[in-house]
């Protein structure tokens, strides 16, 4: 069964495309230079002020008590 499928897969072949579409696609490479302006682009990356501020501030204060030893030290016992 495998081998009857893989014989007809190696038979199939692309389908030659139609004049029309070649004609076609020649015109749009042609008239590439015009069609430039429609891309639409997307907003440049904008940094989020706000949350960057939060995210330093929040990393920030969990260095600091990360740093504190809750421990009583000795000479407080």
């Amino acid at each position: 069964m495998n081998e009857e499928l893989e014989s007809e897969l190696k038979k199939l072949r692309p389908v030659q495309p139609s004049p029309a579409l070649v004609s076609r696609i020649e015109r749009a490479l042609a008239d590439g230079g015009t069609s430039g302006s429609k891309v639409i682009r997307p907003e440049r990356f904008r940094v989020n002020w706000l949350g960057l501020g939060l995210g330093l501030a929040a990393a920030a204060t969990f260095l600091i008590l990360a740093r504190i030893d809750f421990r009583p030290t000795e000479k407080t016992k």
